[in-house]
């Protein structure tokens, strides 16, 4: 199966929340275009056959196949169903990723990646959660700043690089999990505060006090997962690492 590829980790994990818990299916790659293109047949579903031939530029072909082999790797490790085109993803009215699956329902997914990593997070419906992945450069430092409210300013004591990435890359998740993408006003998903422990940044909101982010670095990305307040996520870097073949923890 194309889970077994190297630089792929996948797993499912079980997140506290309140004293409940909740199952959810996290995985993140680092698979080549060529790989995925070799692999195709085994993970995806043939409406998005379908709709990966009619994409015209390898960007984007990229884009969607990296979004799809995470997306059938976290929904296995969620559902325990290892046959992937038993699950088929497709855009829903703000093009957000909608799963119809043969045996489970109200499966969602969330996706994202950067450059060549990409990552998903599959959860029940009822447990809203998103994630983003957003690349570490130079050249995105005056978009996000021009983006800054003046609460915001004061809250990060050193407006560096990583910094605004972490500030970046939170906000877009809290817009998938509104499901509004970037068309809302940014001043909407205000950061409130953020706090620092070993590896992970804890991120909450101005405006949606309900959700909280966790955040931390990815090879050279910062990834973010938003998730409902009072709850716990563990996640080992180390393994992750690992499996991604970096040893940068």
């Amino acid at each position: 199966m194309v889970n077994s590829l190297e630089t792929t980790f996948r797993k499912s994990i079980f997140l506290n929340f309140d004293g409940q818990y909740k199952k959810v299916g996290l995985c993140f790659s680092n698979i080549s275009f060529e790989c995925l293109k070799n692999e195709m047949p085994n993970f995806l579903h043939e409406e998005e056959i379908s709709h990966y031939e009619n994409l015209k530029f390898p960007k984007r072909q990229f884009s969607y196949l990296v979004g799809r082999y995470c997306s059938k790797n976290a929904i296995a490790a969620y559902t325990g169903d290892e046959n992937f085109t038993n699950a088929c993803i497709v855009n829903g009215i703000f093009c957000q990723p909608v799963v119809s699956h043969n045996k489970f329902q109200n499966i969602q997914v969330s996706i994202s990646h950067a450059n060549l990593l990409g990552g998903a997070i599959v959860f029940p419906e009822a447990f809203p959660m998103a994630i983003d992945i957003e690349n570490i450069h130079s050249k995105n430092i005056d978009i996000i700043q021009s983006q800054l409210t003046e609460n915001e300013k004061k809250i990060f004591s050193l407006l560096n690089i990583d910094n605004l990435t972490i500030l970046w890359t939170a906000k877009e998740a809290l817009s998938k999990a509104l499901k509004c993408g970037l068309m809302i006003d940014f001043e909407l998903l205000e950061i409130d505060s953020i706090s620092n422990r070993g590896h992970f940044f804890y991120i909450t909101f101005k405006n949606f006090v309900q959700y909280e982010v966790m955040s931390f670095k990815l090879l050279d990305n910062y990834c973010s997962i938003l998730y409902p307040k009072k709850t716990t996520l563990d996640i080992n870097l180390e393994t992750i690492f690992e499996t991604l073949n970096t040893n940068e923890i």
